[in-house]
C-alpha cells in the first residue's frame, strides 16, 4: 500500500493531466493511475536493487587486485635492497632462471607467490567481470567469489610463512573448486 505522502505527490505530479476533468472521472483515473505508478516505482526499485546485487560481485574482485598489489609491494620490498647493493652490476641478474637458483628460500617463495597472484586469478577476473556485465550475480556467487579470494590470501600466507605445501595444496584445489562452481553455475544458465 502506498504512502499518504507518496500517493500526495503523485497527485500534485498529475495534476495538470487532471485539471479538465470532473470529480467522478478525477476519482476514476486517479485510481487507475496511482497504482500503475506504484508499480512502476516498484519496478525502478527492483532494477536499482538488482544493479546494487550486481555491483557486490566486484568487492571480492578488488580483494583479489588488492591481495596482488600486496604481493607486488612485498616483492619489491624484497628486492630492493638487492638492487640498491648491487646498483651497475646487475647484468648477471637479466635472466631470472640464471639468478633464481642463487636466491634466499625466501626471495623465492615470494616470487612464486608473485607469480601465482597473476596466474589463475585472471580467470576469476574474467568471470567476475562476466557476472557483472549480464547481471547474474546472486548470493552463492558472491559468497563463492568471497571464499576464492579468503582461500587465496590464506594461500598466499601459507607460502610467505611456513610455506607447508600440503595446506597451500588444500587452499588451492578448494579455491579452484569455487571458480569452477562459478563457472558451471553459468554454464548451467544457459544449457
Amino acid at each position: 500500500m502506498p504512502s499518504r505522502l507518496w500517493v500526495a505527490q503523485a497527485v500534485q505530479s498529475n495534476r495538470t493531466a487532471f485539471s479538465g476533468l470532473d470529480t467522478a472521472a478525477y476519482k476514476v483515473l486517479r485510481k487507475e493511475q496511482i497504482p500503475k505508478a506504484h508499480k512502476a516505482r516498484e519496478l525502478v526499485y527492483s532494477v536499482k536493487n538488482l544493479e546494487i546485487e550486481s555491483m557486490q560481485i566486484l568487492y571480492p574482485m578488488f580483494g583479489m587486485i588488492t591481495l596482488s598489489g600486496v604481493i607486488a609491494a612485498c616483492l619489491v620490498a624484497s628486492r630492493l635492497p638487492v638492487v640498491v647493493k648491487h646498483w651497475g652490476n646487475l647484468q648477471q641478474a637479466k635472466h631470472a632462471d640464471t639468478i633464481r637458483p642463487h636466491l634466499p628460500t625466501r626471495m623465492r617463495s615470494i616470487t612464486d607467490n608473485y607469480n601465482h597472484v597473476f596466474e589463475q586469478p585472471t580467470l576469476f577476473y574474467a568471470v567476475t567481470v562476466y557476472l557483472f556485465l549480464i547481471q547474474h550475480t546472486d548470493t552463492a556467487h558472491i559468497i563463492l567469489a568471497w571464499a576464492y579470494v579468503g582461500l587465496r590470501a590464506l594461500h598466499s600466507v601459507i607460502q610467505l610463512t611456513s610455506n607447508n605445501v600440503s595446506w597451500r595444496a588444500t587452499c588451492f584445489a578448494v579455491s579452484t573448486c569455487c571458480l569452477i562452481v562459478m563457472i558451471a553455475r553459468e554454464v548451467a544458465f544457459f544449457i
